[in-house]
């Protein structure tokens, strides 16, 4: 008996095809023996506006890059790429078996079953693909891109700002700043850290016209005095993983790392790359 091949799907915009793109085809050609891809269109893209959106190439020309990209990459594969014009594409049509999204878009594969149930299809097997982090260690993204902030394969093009909180003294800030160093991808060469002189009303705040991107807090008990025990690392969205021990350089920079781990991503430098599967 014939094994019939199985078809994976994905749709994105593919505008400035960069590393998260390529990791996203990387695994459905790794999950399926043929690959159906789903490119937004102009006309969905003006229903559906994205940041700085204005940069976004025509469908066309996003289409045709992409092609390229697929000849050259997977020669010898099966797949198509066709307009996505609903949000939904292929993959609520009969004869695909896998959707590959991103976190990110996680919500929207869900909303594909409920549609693909409504049509008495079987749901599809979801598999989500943790978003990548450029070196400012937020998600690598084409808006990001469009907006000149890092380049498509992740490498900040600004210094990424890390605000001591002052309360902590300088020979703790001098340690903090040899750990995040030592955690930081790449060794933090795009990292500048800093300690203001007094304290400031919000966690991430304006300096010399930039945010800093991160803030590293003390944690106390309430009502408890005396030194501090804690450290709580934070972004302007709150929060980067749980608080970790005050401790030597060696040892903060292990915490640090943990925090910086948990965001269900991963750095662009350090993913790696799904096995290819081969060819039915």
């Amino acid at each position: 008996m014939v094994r019939r091949p199985r078809v994976a799907a994905l749709g994105g915009t593919f505008d400035r095809l960069h590393a998260g793109h390529r990791y996203l085809l990387a695994t459905a050609f790794a999950e399926a023996d043929r690959v159906a891809v789903g490119v937004t269109t102009d006309a969905y893209l003006a229903v559906h506006p994205k940041a700085h959106g204005g940069a976004i190439a025509p469908y066309r020309l996003r289409r045709r890059r992409l092609h390229d990209y697929l000849l050259a990459e997977y020669p010898r594969r099966t797949w198509t790429i066709g307009p996505l014009a609903d949000g939904y594409g292929r993959s609520v049509e009969p004869g695909i078996d896998v959707l590959v999204v991103s976190d990110e878009t996680r919500e929207g594969a869900r909303r594909v079953n409920v549609e693909r149930r409504r049509r008495d299809l079987p749901p599809l097997q979801l598999v989500i693909v943790p978003q990548l982090l450029a070196d400012d260690l937020r998600p690598l993204s084409a808006s990001r891109i469009r907006a000149g902030e890092v380049t498509r394969t992740g490498r900040a093009t600004h210094p990424v700002w890390v605000e001591i909180d002052p309360q902590l003294s300088r020979e703790i800030a001098d340690d903090l700043q040899t750990a995040l160093r030592r955690a930081w991808p790449r060794g933090g060469r795009w990292l500048r850290v800093y300690r203001p002189s007094r304290p400031r009303r919000s966690a991430v705040h304006p300096r010399r016209g930039r945010r800093p991107a991160f803030a590293l807090r003390p944690v106390r008990r309430r009502g408890a005095a005396g030194p501090v025990g804690r450290l709580q690392l934070e972004d302007d969205r709150g929060p980067v993983g749980p608080p970790f021990p005050l401790a030597p350089a060696r040892a903060l920079a292990q915490g640090l790392g943990h925090a910086l781990a948990d965001r269900r991503a991963v750095w662009v430098d350090s993913v790696r790359w799904p096995r290819r599967r081969r060819s039915a």
